[in-house]
């Protein structure tokens, strides 16, 4: 009787099974090598590469993922991880063409289709090839091209099914990127393999910057090394994200250590550079209005950030202390405003390194309310895309008086269970110990959906516009146009306005913390 190919897999892993062989190593056993006078043969092609497939059993379903790997993260903020954490607020980006993640099934598994979610999938067609894993002596002969694809460029947030020809045994799948229809950025919000478990996958390194070697034990990856038991930067500390009530930059100490100093433009306080005045030139902006001065205020010697003129800023880099961070409050201490100030300011976004362009939160606190908006897109050059605004009166005024003191804290919090983050406020009057909520009734929503996308197509293209117009282009210009959204905060801004540029802005320090999610 003369029996087709997959009918004899199926009837020898069959016979293997009845022999007490567990199905895992019966597919090993099927898929060993061909050998030709005692070698396998270069291409390493296997007798058996695909698995014996019994029609009456359901074979495709989700794989587990035991870990992935990147040849790069963009910026070092877009992890790999985020491409498997199942978070549609989060994704994994490599800037670059032949840029590559690997998805480790932790032993081999039967697999069948590969499920990609891309970001932004509706709006650019990505380029990519697959190739899966193969045990090989030569490190060049480890990894067998499976074909190229594009995406349908018309996937609004939804997976994108690539079902493979035949099935096939593997450990490991990687995806090299080779462009999409706007950048060479390879990003992806989530992904599965689907197929069939053929074996437990192996416990990964519990330090997220570690792999398996061949023996089987975590070893640091390329660029880090072991330092207290924890795989670190080489030359740097150990790269742990904060836990929630992590404080993560507190000024006073190094405000105390620049008494009588004039902050020159771009001249960062602070071990880790979180600080700096505003980068704008010339003018009320210039480099001349940041000084650290102690004055005495009823009687009580403070020292204290001056911010002279109009619009004059203090950046905190969140980037730089929380690449993953979402939840962040800022609490400025103990400030005065001059008669001849407007408001007190604070606003929480992504923001281009150049300073053209930012889309976040901003916040303004007045003599007599506060007021709140969003803005998806705000320029420097031609046009704003800004949301509505919020605003409420205080319960009791705020006098700008220049020796009054007041505290303010500002929140940016994801909310639990939907896709959003919310802005709320708090202040604290003199004599008081505890602080009065702002926003509670009416915090400022963002949804994530509205950044450039907007709420009409008029938005992304006076966006558009405004990038093309620059004289000056962002240093993240590639990222801004493929659509930042508002997911790990990028900066944050203690800001003054003058009614006359001759307003003062005096704060005793700025503590930026990490916090957990708002409720929903």
């Amino acid at each position: 009787m003369v029996m087709d190919l997959d009918a004899l897999k199926l009837e020898i892993r069959k016979y293997l099974n009845s022999q007490g062989v567990p199905d895992s190593l019966a597919v090993n056993i099927l898929s060993a090598p061909v050998v030709t006078e005692g070698e396998p043969v270069a291409e390493y092609k296997k007798l058996f590469d695909i698995a014996a497939i019994d029609p009456n059993i359901p074979q495709v379903a989700e794989l587990k993922i035991a870990g992935v790997k990147a040849s790069s993260e963009y910026k070092d903020r877009d992890f790999a991880k985020y491409a498997i954490d199942g978070n549609p607020d989060t994704h994994f980006a490599a800037k670059g063409k032949g840029q590559s993640i690997i998805i480790d099934l932790g032993g081999k598994q039967e697999v069948s289709e590969l499920d990609v979610k891309w970001y932004e999938g509706h709006l650019r067609r990505m380029e990519y090839e697959i190739y899966k894993h193969i045990e090989h002596t030569d490190p060049n002969l480890q990894w067998v091209r499976l074909g190229s694809a594009l995406s349908s460029g018309t996937a609004n947030n939804e997976y994108e099914n690539h079902v493979f020809d035949h099935p096939f045994v593997t450990d490991s799948i990687k995806i090299v990127g080779l462009g999409n229809s706007l950048n060479s950025f390879m990003s992806i919000v989530d992904l599965k393999v689907k197929g069939k478990q053929l074996a437990e996958p192996q416990e990964p390194c519990a330090d997220p910057h570690a792999h398996k070697d061949g023996s089987g034990n975590c070893v640091c990856d390329e660029g880090y090394e072991m330092k207290d038991g924890q795989c670190v930067k080489s030359g740097g500390g150990p790269d742990v994200p904060p836990t929630e009530g992590t404080v993560l930059y507190d000024s006073e100490a190094d405000f105390k250590a620049n008494v009588g100093k004039t902050l020159k433009k771009e001249t960062a306080i602070g071990a880790l550079k979180v600080l700096w005045p505003s980068h704008a030139g010339g003018g009320d902006q210039g480099p001349d209005n940041h000084k650290v001065v102690e004055v005495d205020i009823n009687g009580q010697k403070i020292i204290q950030k001056e911010l002279n003129g109009d619009k004059v800023r203090d950046y905190l880099n969140n980037f730089e202390v929380d690449p993953e961070g979402k939840n962040f409050q800022i609490e400025v201490d103990d400030f005065t405003l001059s008669p001849d100030s407007k408001d007190l300011s604070i606003k929480f976004g992504n923001h281009s390194l150049d300073g053209y362009i930012f889309g976040g939160f901003g916040f303004s606190l007045h003599p007599n309310d506060w007021e709140s908006k969003n803005e998806y897109n705000h320029a420097e050059t031609t046009s704003s895309n800004d949301g509505d605004e919020k605003s409420g009166k205080l319960p009791k005024p705020i006098k700008f008086d220049g020796k009054t003191l007041y505290s303010l804290i500002v929140r940016c919090q994801t909310v639990a269970g939907k896709h959003e983050k919310q802005m709320t406020a708090a202040v604290k009057y003199p004599n008081e110990s505890n602080f009065t909520e702002l926003t509670d009734n009416m915090p400022r929503i963002w949804t994530d959906d509205n950044w450039l996308k907007g709420t009409d197509a008029k938005n992304k293209k006076e966006f558009d516009d405004d990038v093309k117009s620059q004289s000056k282009k962002p240093a993240d210009a590639d990222e801004v146009a493929a659509g930042v959204y508002l997911g790990p905060l990028k900066r944050t801004w203690v800001r003054h306005n003058g009614k006359s540029k001759v307003g003062k802005l005096f704060y005793r320090k700025a503590v930026l913390s990490k916090i957990g999610e708002a409720a929903a």
